[in-house]
């Protein structure tokens, strides 16, 4: 007797999704200020949710790019903190992680640097 093949695949996608491993994004943007004609380097950004807090920063580069890794799906605020004494976000966004690679539209800042 043969072995069925695709009980044996529809068996393993559903033992892969039961087994509660989840979904990982990269969430990359950039930031902008002066009009949106120079990059806001050394800015910190990270993501929240109540179901899974806070993410690590990441400070932007000096083309003004962020990249925020393995953020779970899900509806996130993105953070950006202006300050380096703030104890709140200056800005946030609600973004919805969905994709693997999730980007977030140019954001245009009152400032280039910390403050």
């Amino acid at each position: 007797m043969k072995p069925n093949f695709s009980n044996l695949t529809i068996a393993f996608v559903l033992m892969f999704v039961s087994s509660g491993i989840s979904f990982a994004a990269t969430v990359r943007g950039k930031l902008v200020c002066d009009g949106g004609r120079a990059p806001a380097t050394g800015i910190a950004v990270n993501v929240s949710s109540p179901k899974h807090g806070r993410s690590a920063p990441f400070f932007t580069g000096g083309d003004g790019m962020y990249y925020l890794n393995n953020i779970p799906a899900g509806k996130h605020v993105l953070e950006v903190w202006l300050s380096k004494q703030g104890k709140t976000p200056n800005y946030t966004y609600n973004i919805d992680v969905h994709e693997s690679i999730t980007d977030i539209p140019q954001l245009v800042m009152p400032v280039c640097y910390p403050q």
